[in-house]
């Protein structure tokens, strides 16, 4: 059984418990919002500027602790929207940019609002910088498999936002319905040991009793040295060795008369330093 594409995803918004896409319309996604205006669990929040659009998603994934979705149009759509998408992944938030493209067959013709600056159809290389991962769905049956690791990769790890470049004929295009059932089988929670509070219990809050009375504080000028009951006993101050001090000169007089060139009996005074220990 084979079905369109954008009713399959509409369909995997909902199974993944998706009920709110903000975005824009456009030419290029025309096909999903014909397919969300058939849904009665997503609602399409409609803003007047993609960057609106996703500020709005950002929000709503802080609050909501979960991956939110984005649905944009092509180019300036895109690019609108780059100031919200960057803000989410500076700040860590989880979002799937869903992101219209020109049609597979218009690659490089220089169709309406293609980025064609270093390589054809290649909007989706103006997110790589601060998104998590840019994928463009070149082959329709790969769809599936892309959105799965896209929510994926959002909300694993260290949260972000990514990006799926769709061109316009994607959306249009039928696929078999296993291939969607198959994404759908893959588990949608994941388990953070970090986050949890079994294997990282939260650190209790200190109480007034545990606190040092004044008399347990040292007194002024003294630091504390941690003790094993946990109080505080003051440092004492640190010992200074005493430095050996030189020996004071010793004076004496002694006759020079053995020196040659000095009379008989001559008497100097010979100043001397020694270590009488010696």
């Amino acid at each position: 059984m084979k079905d369109l594409i954008s009713n399959q995803l509409v369909k995997y918004l909902e199974a993944r418990g998706v009920k709110h896409v903000f975005g824009l319309c456009g030419h290029t996604n025309i096909a999903v919002l014909a397919a969300l205006s058939k849904s009665r669990k997503i609602k399409f929040v409609n803003t007047r500027h993609e960057q609106i659009a996703a500020h709005a998603a950002d929000g709503y994934a802080r609050a909501t602790k979960k991956a939110s979705v984005l649905l944009s149009h092509l180019s300036p759509g895109l690019t609108n929207a780059a100031t919200g998408v960057a803000n989410a992944a500076l700040d860590s938030i989880p979002m799937v940019v869903i992101a219209g493209d020109v049609p597979t067959h218009y690659y490089g013709k220089h169709p309406h609002q293609e980025v064609n600056l270093h390589a054809d159809a290649s909007q989706y290389e103006i997110y790589r910088p601060f998104v998590k991962r840019a994928w463009r769905v070149d082959s329709p049956h790969l769809f599936p498999e892309i959105i799965e690791k896209a929510f994926t990769l959002a909300e694993s790890g260290r949260p972000g936002p990514v990006l799926v470049d769709v061109p316009m004929d994607i959306f249009s295009k039928e696929i078999d319905v296993a291939l969607w059932k198959r994404a759908l089988a893959n588990a949608k929670a994941l388990h953070k040991p970090s986050l949890d509070e079994a294997t990282a219990p939260p650190t209790p809050e200190p109480s007034f009793e545990d606190w040092p009375t004044r008399a347990e504080m040292p007194p002024a000028g003294e630091s504390p040295t941690p003790t094993e009951s946990g109080g505080a006993t003051p440092e004492p101050p640190p010992t200074v060795a005493a430095q050996p001090q030189p020996p004071p000169p010793t004076v004496m007089n002694a006759s020079c008369a053995a020196v040659p060139g000095e009379p008989a009996g001559w008497t100097r005074r010979v100043t001397s330093t020694f270590d009488e220990t010696t």
